[in-house]
């Protein structure tokens, strides 16, 4: 799969790509900052060339950011009681992100 990230407030240009192990079910994000909004799409890939993107998924780590309830679906704070980042919720939360999508585009390929 081809990855990409960016800041949402970027244009879709800007965008890190990353290549994932050919069978791979998630993706490490380096990079990212607390109170940023982030945009990420996904792409398959075969000897045929890059297939069609997800549907746009947005995320952030947290922090004091400005929200469109009218396009806001889902929000996650990422911080455990005692206060301290939770990166292994953050991890599986994008590991289900990037399923959903992943599963989303396999559905509407096949």
């Amino acid at each position: 799969f081809q990855v990409y990230f960016w800041k949402a407030n970027d244009h879709f240009r800007n965008a890190e790509q990353f290549e994932t192990a050919k069978f791979a079910i998630s993706h490490d994000l380096y990079g990212i900052q607390k109170g940023v909004v982030y945009a990420v799409r996904v792409a398959g890939y075969s000897d045929g060339g890059e297939g069609r993107k997800s549907p746009t998924v947005y995320f952030t780590l947290g922090g004091m950011i400005r929200l469109d309830n009218t396009t806001t679906g889902l929000s996650y704070e990422g911080i455990d009681d005692s206060g301290n980042q939770n990166t292994q919720s953050l991890a599986i939360v994008l590991c289900v992100t990037l399923f959903a999508i992943l599963t989303s585009f396999l559905v509407t390929v096949c």
